[in-house]
């Protein structure tokens, strides 16, 4: 207090220590000592020093009050260095605005809002950031040991947690997969159809982020589970798909989508035999910038897109593509020949951390995407979807299918009554027709197919395979040849409708997969029981002191409880200081563990090279033309030499000067 009302630093100066190697006297002079002042009169500049009674306290033996330069301004004061200190609460606050990406100056901001103005806060904003700067170096060395006691915390949270995680030779991790019970519980209700894609790369080790996703029944994508891995090799992606079988609940996958990777292919074929793989059009859409020439590609790319898009069968899907290679003369491309004989893989899908940073975002993520789905959830509860007309077909399905399925199934009831029939051949099991758009003679139509003996329709659209809704082609035969007052089960896919997540889901040891979220509740609840009472106290000064005299009696007894039961519950282990501005260890068991079985510890991943990267990720379009290589030098158009330092203006060669002169 004395030093900012009198508008002056200190700093520490010297200490001395006695024979047992405790502190028994400290130095503190001002903080403009030892700066080349011209000064050198000590007695002239502010000194203080403390020393070590007998009682074991320490007390100021000498003070000299005397300063040998001007003092600072009352609206600078707070600017000094000794005046300065990011709190506990700051720090805090500043972690959690880490975990959803707010960049440190405008974490800044907040607290300038917070505390009533910059002056206020107690530091600068460059404070922040070399707290921040602190905390990383304190993750160095025990990134991966606290990687692994996250997920075991999380394991211990909740047992229908799993990870698993493999180390090399050297104790270095380079293979994690981790999923918790809600992706596990969604992958049994929604996991017919799995996406796996690697063209993440979001943690300072470079480690390929391998996400396994799905769509729910309100069409939102979900996380099944999620991997780490260090390169892209088939044994990589074999033990991928090995864990992710043995973590997952029911049968194995029916149907898989990636990207085009003879890796993945192989490993899918080795450990997936049953499944049916497909590659993802927009990967392969992504890929003609660079496989076709500038000319090609800005002609033929848009026709190429059309028929891969929206040729109504497989006939007509060969005819438009081989007439375009003909046309555009491409018969000699390797990669559209390629393409084409694999055309049957192709499948239609609708459109710098450390590793303990990255989880903790994760999970921030993943909370985000279920919230949304609670939110959808709410709605089919609370709102009804409107009938754009009465039909008996629409008042069944609306107490079926979620909202935004309803919709998408309406639209295609409305549109059924659009569309006549013609029969084109029948046999003893089977009758085909053509369907079409009334009044529309350009239209090409569909083939509807009715099983005799199955009682069951079907569309050369493909719709219902593909989508799981009824098309509209078929809800128009219902309509014309059936009594169609009611959808049969067989049309119904279950994983659309509202009671999908009331299924109990069993693993593969017999035990139900619960999502216990009792701990977040339990901090919620805190949370705002915390926040109503602080809300009003702040109403008068009174009411402050009173919370604050109640929070530090509470403080007390909490930490009494703590050591006497001799355990502690750690959230997000996040870092912890002391008021005296001392840092304690990040994570007190992983010191432990270094100290007592160092050769079980897990050592920070190498850093991973993902397939045909180089400094960093380029897109296609990017390789293909060029851009984002490595510059140089510049160009002088008058001389033709690179690297030179003119250009055309300056030119020594047009200018008559001899390129050799200095």
């Amino acid at each position: 207090m004395l030093m900012q009302e009198a508008r002056f630093s200190v700093q520490k100066w010297s200490e001395k220590k006695n024979a047992n190697k405790e502190i028994i006297r400290k130095e503190y002079v001002c903080f403009k000592q030892g700066k080349g002042s011209l000064i050198k009169d000590a007695e002239k500049s502010r000194r203080r020093v403390v020393a070590k009674s007998g009682n074991g306290k320490f007390a100021v033996t000498i003070f000299v009050e005397v300063n040998n330069h001007t003092l600072s301004t009352p609206r600078k004061t707070h600017l000094l260095r000794s005046h300065r200190e990011v709190l506990s609460a700051q720090k805090c606050l500043s972690q959690q605005f880490s975990t959803v990406n707010i960049p440190t100056h405008q974490q800044y901001n907040f607290l300038g809002v917070q505390a009533g103005g910059f002056e206020n806060i107690g530091c600068i904003q460059k404070d922040l950031y070399n707290y921040q700067r602190d905390v990383c170096k304190e993750l160095k060395g025990h990134d991966a040991e606290m990687f692994r006691e996250y997920l075991k915390s999380e394991e211990e949270k909740n047992p229908s947690f799993t990870y698993t995680i493999d180390v090399d030779d050297e104790q270095r991790i380079c293979r994690v997969f981790w999923a918790d019970a809600t992706s596990r519980r969604d992958y049994a209700l929604y996991g017919d159809v799995v996406v796996f894609d690697t063209t993440y790369n979001t943690n300072r080790y470079k480690l390929i982020l391998a996400p396994l996703m799905g769509v729910n029944n309100y069409g939102q994508t979900i996380i099944f589970g999620c991997a780490f891995l260090s390169d892209e090799t088939i044994p990589s992606f074999v033990w991928l798909f090995k864990q992710f079988l043995q973590a997952m609940p029911g049968d194995a996958l029916k149907m898989i989508i990636t990207y085009q990777d003879p890796a993945i292919t192989n490993a899918i074929a080795q450990t997936l035999p049953k499944t049916f793989h497909r590659y993802c059009s927009w990967h392969i859409l992504n890929k003609f910038s660079e496989k076709l020439d500038a000319v090609k590609y800005s002609v033929y790319y848009k026709k190429f897109y059309n028929c891969i898009w929206h040729s109504k069968s497989q006939e007509e899907f060969d005819l438009i593509w081989l007439d375009l290679v003909q046309k555009s003369g491409l018969q000699d491309n390797k990669w559209l020949e390629s393409m084409f004989q694999i055309r049957l893989k192709w499948k239609y899908v609708q459109e710098e951390n450390s590793l303990l940073d990255f989880m903790v975002q994760f999970d921030r993520g993943l909370q985000k995407q279920r919230q949304e789905a609670l939110i959808a959830d709410n709605k089919d509860v609370v709102e009804k979807p409107k009938l754009k007309m009465f039909h008996n077909i629409l008042v069944q399905m609306v107490d079926i299918y979620t909202k935004e399925i309803f919709f998408k199934f309406q639209r295609e009831l409305l549109d059924s009554f659009n569309y006549k029939f013609q029969i084109i051949s029948e046999t003893d099991t089977l009758r085909l027709y053509k369907t079409q758009r009334k009044n529309l003679e350009t239209d090409k139509g569909r083939h509807v197919s009715y099983e005799k003996d199955l009682d069951h329709v079907s569309c050369s659209c493909n719709k219902f395979e593909s989508m799981g809704i009824p098309c509209r082609h078929i809800l128009a035969y219902l309509h014309k040849y059936t009594d169609f007052e009611k959808i049969a089960d067989e049309y119904i896919l279950k994983r659309w409708s509202k009671s999908t997540k009331s299924k109990t889901v069993i693993d593969h040891g017999g035990m139900e997969i619960v999502d216990d979220r009792t701990y977040f509740l339990e901090r919620s609840r805190l949370n705002q029981c915390c926040l109503g009472v602080v809300n009003k106290a702040l109403t008068s000064e009174e009411a402050k002191q009173i919370l604050i005299d109640a929070l530090s009696s509470a403080e007390e007894k909490i930490n009494l409880l703590i050591a006497s039961s001799g355990s502690e519950k750690k959230d997000n282990y996040t870092v912890d200081y002391s008021t005296s501005g001392k840092r304690k260890k990040m994570v007190d068991c992983v010191t432990d563990v270094e100290m007592t079985e160092q050769a079980n510890c897990y050592r920070e991943p190498n850093q991973a090279r993902a397939k045909g990267c180089g400094k960093r990720f380029k897109g296609g379009k990017e390789k293909a033309t060029g851009s984002g290589k490595k510059f140089d030098g510049r160009l002088c158009k008058g001389c033709n030499q690179r690297g030179v330092r003119h250009d055309i203006r300056t030119c020594p060669k047009l200018a008559g000067v001899s390129l050799s002169q200095p």
